[in-house]
């Protein structure tokens, strides 16, 4: 009887605990995605200037996401974050100015070619996700749309080393 009670009494506790780490791990988690959002680095730019080939590389690269956009292409840097892979070897900020709209994208150097890099395409499908988003009303496309959302974090570029 005593075993009985004592399972009827520690088991939810158990499961409470775990349940509360997992919860605690995965805020963690989105916590440190939501810091990897791209943006201008400050940081030490590479030794050799931008090339004239590598610069049509990227305006071709930033026309597959900004057809019609205008690109500002700021200075190169020879630091990747680890979340890109072991072939980046540099990065850059683009700036695309289209009629009413400004977006500035990351672009890395990833086995000798300019493109947009692991996060940043991560970036670009998060805020499809998020664009997408259903009304209340509709209780299927909410859960689809929330499942849509875990399998995104699951897929988020990670360092190897978790």
């Amino acid at each position: 009887m005593a075993a009985l009670l004592c399972i009827s009494l520690c088991f939810p506790a158990v499961v409470e605990a775990q349940t509360r780490a997992e919860r605690d791990a995965q805020a963690e988690r989105r916590s440190y995605i939501a810091s990897t959002r791209p943006k201008r680095i400050e940081t030490y730019l590479r030794k050799e200037n931008i090339s004239d080939e590598e610069v049509r590389e990227i305006q071709d690269a930033a026309r597959s996401v900004l057809p019609e956009a205008i690109v500002n292409i700021a200075g190169v840097t020879s630091e990747c974050p680890c979340e890109e892979g072991p072939e980046c070897s540099a990065q850059v900020w683009v700036v695309g100015h289209e009629p009413g709209d400004t977006v500035g994208l990351m672009f890395s150097r990833i086995a000798g070619h300019w493109g947009i890099g692991l996060v940043q395409g991560w970036w670009l499908r998060y805020d499809e996700w998020r664009a997408s988003r259903p009304s209340w009303g509709n209780r299927a496309e909410w859960i689809a749309w929330r499942n849509a959302q875990e399998a995104l974090f699951a897929a988020f570029p990670s360092c190897g080393i978790e």
